[in-house]
């Protein structure tokens, strides 16, 4: 007799999410991207929110910068573990990116390059 193996829920991570603060290495990954050091000494002190409604393996992100989105507001949608690609927008550019679960689904791990440079590659961890 075999047993059947044990399902596993995906975390749901609808909600709004802000950005409390910034790691201490913020400073050099947006040096790396080449930003000049008014923006990388200002964007510590600017609010980010994210909006995020998810549906199983469909998730939807807002992404606000500044009060009430002034400097960026941007929403993509993604299928987790779809292996299709999705587009959203910075201020460098279109990225293009494919969305996974981790082993026990606590995490979606997000892998992303620049549509214009793609040896510019990210690689996010939601948790």
């Amino acid at each position: 007799e075999s047993k059947a193996e044990p399902v596993i829920q995906a975390v749901d991570f609808s909600g709004t999410w802000v950005l409390k603060s910034s790691s201490a290495s913020s400073n050099d990954y947006y040096k790396s991207e080449g930003w000049n050091y008014f923006l990388r000494k200002s964007m510590p002190l600017i609010s980010m929110k994210m909006i995020l409604t998810q549906n199983g393996n469909h998730m939807k992100a807002q992404i606000l910068v500044g009060p009430s989105g002034k400097f960026a507001n941007e929403t993509s949608t993604a299928v987790i573990e779809s292996n299709q690609e999705f587009e959203y927008k910075d201020k460098e550019g279109v990225l293009r990116a494919k969305s996974f679960w981790n082993e026990d689904k606590t995490q979606v791990i997000t892998e992303s390059y620049r549509v214009d440079d793609k040896t510019r590659t990210y690689r996010e961890t939601r948790a």
